[in-house]
């Protein structure tokens, strides 16, 4: 998972906290909600494990390639050159495309929970189902990036039928894992390098400001504080003057009113910075199931709005 150093001071901008939903999410587990997870990335270890295994097919690929495009030499050798090329851009080009609407579709699933209308949930339960030009393209990339591999093994090789079978399955392999495994991967480091580098800009900038050389209110990607009010009809194990609260998010209780003889809970949703999924687990301690549920569903909506 990302690290976000500082977090209740250095929050990431915009852009980072959207690419960190392209990682890998798993649901979690809310009293009576059960919500896809949001900011959080999950099984990363595993798509580390199957890209390595696809490095390594590749690499052998454009070895093969290459060491069959030199013993033939002449024309054969820039020809290799050429498909070596060709399918490695396709394979980039092509996992890049396939994983591109993930993070859209992790952002969609999480609004179907908390929209009342019907209309509008099935609208976006539709658009979930729905595949997109722009994954056709990436996954035909990936097919046409192991056909061009086994039609340069077959060209430029001199090898057994056995060894052709055995690269051929290896081929097919590399093809789930770039379409099932590599963007999940190259979404943990693209997100994990954009928190870094944001992180040293606020360090730096830090540093200035300690110095007098900028000014306080000049420091970029300062953790913002943010109050979001909700009411329930269910009490929460919240009392008044006693907030719940994980670091520098918290929830109070602010008022109580009451509307045909029936009391409304008004409470205070507070973070600063972050809230990832593992602070909302901890938020939930000694709920009730059902009150549980109700604190998930508003950190989430809470979650949500800040990508907006």
């Amino acid at each position: 998972m990302p690290e976000i150093k500082d977090r209740f001071k250095f929050e990431p901008n915009h852009d980072a906290r959207a690419a960190w939903l392209g990682t890998r999410k798993h649901l979690i587990d809310c009293g009576k909600q059960t919500l896809p997870g949001f900011y959080q990335t999950a099984g990363y270890g595993t798509d580390v494990g199957w890209f390595m295994l696809a490095l390594c097919v590749e690499v052998a690929a454009v070895a093969l390639t290459l060491y069959g495009g030199f013993s033939k030499g002449n024309v054969y050798l820039v020809g290799s050159i050429i498909v070596v090329v060709l399918f490695l851009v396709f394979d980039y080009v092509g996992t890049v495309f396939t994983h591109r609407p993930i993070a859209e579709r992790c952002r969609l699933k999480n609004i179907i929970h908390f929209t009342s209308d019907i209309g509008t949930k099935q609208g976006l339960r539709n658009e979930l189902k729905k595949g997109t030009f722009i994954q056709a393209v990436g996954i035909t990339l990936i097919f046409l990036s192991a056909f061009l591999k086994i039609i340069a093994i077959l060209l430029l090789g001199s090898f057994n039928l056995m060894f052709y079978v055995i690269m051929a399955l290896l081929y097919i392999i590399v093809i789930y894992i770039h379409i099932f495994h590599t963007g999940y991967f190259f979404a943990e480091l693209r997100t994990e390098k954009m928190f870094k580098k944001q992180h040293a800009k606020w360090a730096n900038s830090k540093m200035l400001a300690a110095t007098g050389q900028i000014e306080e209110e000049n420091i970029p990607y300062k953790a913002q504080e943010l109050k979001t009010p909700f009411i329930s009809d269910i009490e929460l194990n919240i009392k008044k003057g006693t907030p719940i609260s994980i670091g520098k998010h918290s929830i109070e209780l602010t008022d109580i009113d009451e509307k045909n003889n029936k009391p409304f809970y008004h409470y205070s949703l507070k973070t600063t910075g972050i809230l990832l999924d593992d602070d909302i687990k901890l938020l939930i301690n000694g709920q009730s199931p059902e009150q549980a549920g109700i604190i998930a569903l508003e950190c989430r909506k809470h979650q949500v709005n800040r990508i907006h």
